[in-house]
């Protein structure tokens, strides 16, 4: 395989039912492997995120549509497409192979695109080094096409180079990561984790991909800034509804454990068949309640009068339950902030974006001297999400 023709005809050949899949998944690593070069005709004191935004969007949801393919992934797709069509062509190779990486997020034209995504990459390598044959690097996209049948769910779990990274590719990529470690957008810190993720096969957890990639397209072409504060709110909202999560499990697991509520230790006379059902009654309402406002939460803008309502359901059937159960419920609910911040800079590297919240929300995961009766995190969810309406 050398030639984009070539290539296209290998698209074809692909079953149906995978073929956009493959084919643009190949095609983002081909694309991949010139973006470095997408930044050659950058202005001095410019900024890459600014200027290169909707090239990156663009690549990242491709990689999305790969992993996950979603009718919200798949309109993310196309948001991003047609945004990077009313940007205008770059004079630029690298620039084009993610524009036809783009369009191959539309099955129907998956074959051609791809084909002329990987050609475009091609072309703008061995423009910018005339000592590195094209036979050289249509050879990656050769061993590309034969990971195609042994890739199961996530394509982006290889190295984006078969072998050892070329001397050249080294050098731009390391000249990339100088230019963008100076830019001025704190925006920068998501760019240099995912690049790194990348070339190392070693992708961004697939929930919180599917997340990015879905955020709102205002908030996308509202450029770097509004992007980092959606980012700033994205992040935020993990441990809250990590907190959720573990809240209702508790739950689960207290209703099911019927037997025990009659039997808990809790200093105070045993407590009767009755009294047991009645609690168990309150413990299955707070259950569907918690659930209600997991699904309201997690949608990219909730709804503040829809989580007030919820709340304020929550809060009175918690005041039923007695005091040793809420807790019991409350200590099990809370998720420790800077064991949820290690992981979380871990898998997104936004040490810099947290820092930036201030005490206010870690007083909300974490609070001082809190009542060991409440949730905190339930009680403040509607004014948390006021303080982003702006931005909502």
């Amino acid at each position: 395989m050398e030639t984009g023709a070539e290539f296209e005809e290998w698209v074809n050949l692909l079953p149906e039912v995978t073929r956009q899949r493959d084919g643009l998944w190949v095609a983002c690593r081909a694309a991949a492997r010139s973006l470095p070069l997408l930044w050659q005709s950058q202005d001095a004191g410019t900024s890459m995120v600014q200027t290169s935004l909707p090239e990156l969007r663009c690549l990242l949801t491709a990689q999305a549509v790969v992993r996950r393919p979603t009718s919200e992934v798949k309109n993310a797709s196309g948001l991003a497409r047609s945004w990077l069509d009313g940007v205008g062509t770059r004079n630029n190779d690298a620039a084009r192979a993610v524009r036809f990486v783009a369009r191959g997020g539309a099955a129907a034209r998956v074959a051609v695109d791809a084909a002329d995504a990987s050609e475009y990459s091609v072309e703008a390598i061995v423009a910018a080094f005339p000592n590195v044959r094209r036979s050289e690097v249509w050879q990656q996209i050769q061993l590309d096409t034969t990971l195609v049948a042994a890739m199961k769910d996530d394509g982006l779990t290889h190295p984006l180079w078969f072998g050892d990274q070329p001397d050249w590719f080294d050098k731009t990529a390391d000249d990339m990561r100088r230019i963008l470690a100076k830019d001025p957008n704190i925006f920068k810190s998501f760019w240099l984790k995912w690049w790194d993720r990348l070339v190392s096969g070693k992708p961004f957890d697939l929930d919180f991909h599917a997340k990015v990639v879905c955020i709102p397209d205002q908030v996308w072409r509202g450029g770097p800034d509004k992007l980092t504060r959606w980012f700033d709110y994205l992040i935020q909202k993990e441990p809250l509804l990590l907190q959720m999560r573990i809240l209702r499990a508790k739950l689960v697991e207290m209703i099911d454990d019927e037997a025990d509520l009659g039997k808990f230790d809790h200093n105070g006379p045993p407590t009767t068949d009755e009294e047991v059902a009645k609690i168990r009654a309150n413990l299955v309402a707070l259950r569907t309640i918690v659930e209600e406002l997991e699904l309201e939460f997690d949608v990219p803008a909730p709804l503040t009068e829809k989580l007030s309502a919820l709340v304020q359901k929550f809060k009175g059937l918690w005041g039923m339950l007695p005091s040793w159960l809420r807790i019991t419920i409350a200590a099990a609910a809370t998720v420790s902030f800077g064991t949820f911040l290690a992981g979380m800079d871990s898998e997104v590297g936004f040490l810099d974006l947290v820092k930036s919240m201030g005490q206010g929300f870690v007083q909300l995961i974490e609070p001082k001297n809190a009542d060991p009766e409440e949730l905190p995190f339930i009680n403040q969810l509607p004014e948390w999400i006021d303080g982003f309406k702006n931005l909502l």
